[in-house]
């Protein structure tokens, strides 16, 4: 796992790496850079099924565009073993994905959650210093918090129309934001 400071990586995983997982990219890039606590973070993502050098999904990309990001020239990533490695933390939009990321990456287990488990986890969390302590926090939320009752699943807005994408976008955006709020 990466030191804690500038090396922090933050990967987003999902199934194709063209919809959840760089929206959420492209939203956790935004959202950190008001945060000093986050500064020298590195986010990225990839996809469980995918090979990679895809375009963003359209819909994707129109609501990023909405939100005011340029997901131009945007290129899917497989996940792969390095990049598991690599990465301080692994946020997953659902918990098959998480499945697979320590399936490949057995070691990575401790620091690869569902994104709204994580947030969850971290819901009213006393302050931390960074993003190791937040993966700190979230595991002893983990074992001191009864099971959710909610799906911990982002669900997959593809073959669905806009409204659908934005509700996703709103959901991402919302755990972001819960899951950094004990670094402000």
């Amino acid at each position: 796992m990466a030191e804690p400071g500038p090396d922090f990586r933050v990967l987003f995983v999902c199934t194709a790496n063209l919809c959840r997982s760089p929206m959420a990219d492209f939203l956790m890039r935004a959202a950190i850079r008001d945060v000093p606590a986050a500064s020298g973070w590195t986010v990225a993502s990839a996809g469980t099924r995918t090979r990679g050098g895809r375009e963003i999904h359209p819909l994707a990309g129109r609501v990023l565009a909405e939100r005011g990001h340029d997901p131009a020239g945007f290129v899917s990533h497989g996940l792969e073993p390095v990049a598991v490695r690599d990465a301080s933390l692994i946020l997953t939009a659902t918990r098959d994905h998480r499945s697979a990321v320590v399936k490949t990456v057995p070691a990575a287990l401790g620091r690869t959650f569902t994104l709204l488990q994580f947030a969850d986890l971290l819901t009213g969390q006393t302050p931390v210093e960074d993003g190791p302590a937040l993966i700190a926090a979230a595991k002893a939320a983990r074992g001191a918090r009864p099971a959710r009752t909610t799906e911990d699943d982002i669900a997959d807005p593809v073959l669905l129309p806009v409204e659908d994408f934005r509700d996703c976008a709103d959901e991402i955006t919302a755990a972001i934001n819960t899951l950094l709020a004990p670094l402000r």
